[in-house]
């Protein structure tokens, strides 16, 4: 285990899935969503790519 992090930069790493990685919206959220899902970065990143 890695975490938790203080400070998560949820948006680059949102850019770099995207851009790199070529991850689709539905895994993108599903990222997010699933371990993370009650931090509140990894909530309110998940929220703006609905």
């Amino acid at each position: 285990c890695f975490g938790p992090k203080e400070t998560p930069n949820t948006d680059s790493l949102a850019k770099w899935m995207r851009g790199v990685l070529h991850v689709k919206k539905p895994e993108l959220l599903r990222a997010f969503r699933s371990y993370n899902a009650a931090s509140e970065p990894f909530r309110k990143e998940s929220q703006a790519h609905e």
